[in-house]
């Protein structure tokens, strides 16, 4: 059953990377702004499933993982500014620190992610794009 929970909440938040790319190409401030609540309101969702300090309790499992790769880009967001995504919740927060410094998760993502993120996001001439100062 606890298994079949974890797939649940995986499938839920494979929805999120769509959703992403839909505020990074957002040509107007408006639709930006349309997007990105949008996407917090998916984020949020799972705040009252999460069973501290990972989403099942003590151990590390595949949703962890899955949702951490999602959290990167939330990271870079933070450095760039301007997004102003809403707060999630206490439990997510948490979840999210404890998940972000993970050798496994820290490794998973190429050498200078975030200048590769900035440099890719400056190239798409949406409003993301006016955002970042290089």
């Amino acid at each position: 059953l606890e298994k079949a929970k974890q797939r649940s909440w995986i499938e839920y938040g494979s929805a999120v990377p769509n959703l992403i790319a839909g505020l990074y190409n957002a040509k107007t401030g408006d639709e930006f702004a349309e997007k990105r609540s949008i996407l917090a309101q998916r984020i949020q969702r799972p705040e009252e499933e999460i069973e501290l300090p990972f989403f099942s309790g003590e151990k590390f499992h595949m949703i962890d993982g899955a949702w951490g790769t999602m959290w990167r880009y939330f990271a870079v967001f933070e450095q760039i500014g301007g997004f102003d995504m809403p707060q999630s919740g206490e439990k997510i927060s948490e979840w999210c620190s404890k998940v972000m410094v993970r050798p496994s998760v820290v490794s998973a993502s190429l050498n200078d992610y975030s200048g590769r993120l900035k440099k890719f996001l400056k190239n798409r001439n949406s409003y993301v794009s006016t955002l970042i100062r290089v």
